[in-house]
């Protein structure tokens, strides 16, 4: 649950710049909000991310995160 807290300031950017390699990594964290989803907070946060990532990542191939993919599905 510390990854967000320990990530660089030169990740998030790489993520929110849309970088595949940055997306890919976190669409693999993402998965470990899926399996959360039980406690309450992190209801609903799993998929969605990992649907947005697969959408950012569309001109890309996708074999970097068949396992996120498949892991909320």
């Amino acid at each position: 649950m510390s990854f967000p807290m320990l990530v660089s300031k030169r990740f998030v950017d790489a993520v929110q710049s849309r970088e595949p390699m940055a997306v890919a990594v976190m669409a693999h964290y993402v998965v470990v909000l899926y399996r959360l989803r039980w406690i309450v907070w992190l209801q609903g946060w799993g998929e969605p991310l990992v649907v947005a990532a697969k959408e950012v990542l569309a001109e890309e191939p996708l074999d970097c995160i068949a396992w996120p993919i498949v892991q909320v599905e």
